[in-house]
C-alpha cells in the first residue's frame, strides 16, 4: 500500500523543457508599426526586436534565463546576429527588427528570418571602429557610445551598429567582443576601447624647433682714461654795481669760464654783457671788468638869439 500511495515531488511540479526556441518570422523594419514614432525610434536607435505574443507564450514554458537574448539568421546566406527582446507586440508569424540589422543580414522587407534563444556569456571587452573620423570629432564620444549603448542587449563581432546622437546617425563595426565572438552588454561593465576610423588622417607632427646658434663673444673695449680737470672755482661773486637799496645777495650758480659766461648773459639779453672772448680766463685769478664811463662830447654852440616876433596882432571879437 505504501508504494501505491508513493508519490514524487516532481509530479506535482514537472520540469519544464530547456529552452529550445527556434521559430521563423516574416521580417519588416519597424516604419511598419502602426505604433507612435517614439516607439519606433526607440527600436531603430537599439538593439531589440519586437516579437508576436504567441512568442511569449511558448518562452514562458520553458527553463529560461532573463534577460532574454535571442541569435536571429538569414538561411539565404548563412549569416548571424544576436539581440534582445523590447515588446511582445507584432502581429502573428511577424517581427520587427531595427533598419540597421536589417542591413546586418542583408534582409528586405518580408523575408523570412530564424528566430532561437541563445544564452550568452557576458561581456568583458570591446572594440568598436567608427566607420567616419566624424564620430571621434564629438567633445566625449565614449559618453555618447556609453549611453547609447544602453539600448542594446548583445554585440557580435562583425556586425556594424548604429548609434543616434542628436540628427546624425553614426555607424561603429563591432571589431572584437570577449569572452566569446557574441557576448551580452545587459547590466555588466567591460572595457570599452576604439580602433582607428577609416580614412582617418593623423595630425602632422610639428616640425623640431632649430637649434639656437651659440652666442658670439663681443671683445669688450676698455673705456680711455679720463683725464683730471682742474678744480674749478665754486665761490659766490658779488657784483659792485647795486643800488643802495638792494641788499647784498649772492648771484645764480658759480661761474665757468668767462667765454661760457659771456655767453650766457648774451643770450639772456643782457645789455652789459661783453663779446665773447672779451674776458680771457686765467687759472687763480679773479677779474672783475669794470667798463669804462662814455664820453659826453660837447653840446656844439647854438646859432645867434632868435629875433622876437614882429608882427602885428589881430582879435577876433570886434569892438
Amino acid at each position: 500500500k505504501n508504494d501505491t500511495m508513493a508519490f514524487s515531488f516532481h509530479d506535482l511540479f514537472p520540469r519544464r523543457p530547456m529552452g529550445n526556441f527556434v521559430k521563423k518570422y516574416r521580417c519588416h523594419s519597424v516604419h511598419f508599426m502602426d505604433k507612435d514614432k517614439e516607439l519606433r525610434d526607440s527600436i531603430n536607435e537599439g538593439g531589440k526586436i519586437i516579437l508576436p505574443p504567441q512568442a511569449l507564450d511558448e518562452i514562458s514554458r520553458m527553463s529560461v534565463e532573463y534577460p532574454l537574448t535571442f541569435a536571429l539568421s538569414n538561411p539565404a546566406i548563412q549569416r548571424t546576429t544576436h539581440c534582445g527582446v523590447l515588446e511582445f507586440i507584432a502581429p502573428h508569424n511577424t517581427v520587427y527588427l531595427p533598419y540597421w540589422m536589417m542591413k546586418n543580414l542583408m534582409l528586405s522587407e518580408g523575408d523570412e528570418v530564424i528566430v532561437a534563444y541563445a544564452q550568452l556569456p557576458l561581456c568583458t571587452f570591446a572594440k568598436l571602429r567608427p566607420s567616419t573620423p566624424d564620430f571621434l570629432d564629438l567633445v566625449n564620444p565614449r559618453i555618447v557610445l556609453e549611453k547609447a549603448l544602453r539600448k542594446f542587449a548583445c554585440l557580435t563581432r562583425g556586425d556594424t551598429i548604429a548609434v543616434t546622437f542628436g540628427s546624425h546617425v553614426y555607424e561603429l563595426g563591432v571589431s572584437e567582443v570577449r569572452p566569446s565572438n557574441s557576448v551580452s552588454i545587459i547590466e555588466c561593465d567591460f572595457q570599452l576601447e576604439f580602433d582607428v576610423p577609416e580614412g582617418f588622417m593623423p595630425a602632422p607632427k610639428p616640425a623640431a624647433p632649430k637649434a639656437a646658434p651659440a652666442p658670439v663673444a663681443i671683445p669688450v673695449l676698455a673705456a680711455p682714461p679720463v683725464e683730471e680737470q682742474p678744480a674749478t672755482f665754486h665761490g659766490v661773486g658779488h657784483s659792485l654795481r647795486r643800488k643802495k637799496s638792494e641788499p647784498l645777495t649772492p648771484h645764480g650758480p658759480p661761474p665757468s669760464t668767462s667765454a661760457a659766461a659771456a655767453a650766457s648773459a648774451a643770450s639772456a639779453g643782457d645789455k652789459n654783457a661783453l663779446p665773447r672772448g672779451a674776458l680771457p680766463f686765467v687759472f687763480g685769478v679773479l677779474n672783475f671788468p669794470r667798463p669804462s664811463p662814455a664820453v659826453i662830447a660837447p653840446e656844439p654852440a647854438t646859432a645867434a638869439a632868435a629875433e622876437p616876433f614882429g608882427g602885428q596882432g589881430f582879435s577876433l571879437k570886434s569892438k
